[in-house]
């Protein structure tokens, strides 16, 4: 029985451990892709002038 339990317990640290890396490896490759979409915006008078005119 303790040895079961001992598997039971490695097997779910070996899950966590891959669900770990998964989601870092998710954010590693979606972050570079997603950054630009999300700093998009009005860039209009960043560079201090009135753009409108």
């Amino acid at each position: 029985m303790r040895l079961a339990s001992a598997g039971g317990l490695l097997l779910g640290i070996l899950s966590g451990i891959a669900k770990a890396t998964f989601a870092v490896a998710a954010v590693a490759v979606a972050g570079p892709l997603l950054l630009p979409v999300l700093m998009s915006g009005d860039m209009s008078g960043i560079d201090g002038y009135c753009d409108d005119e």
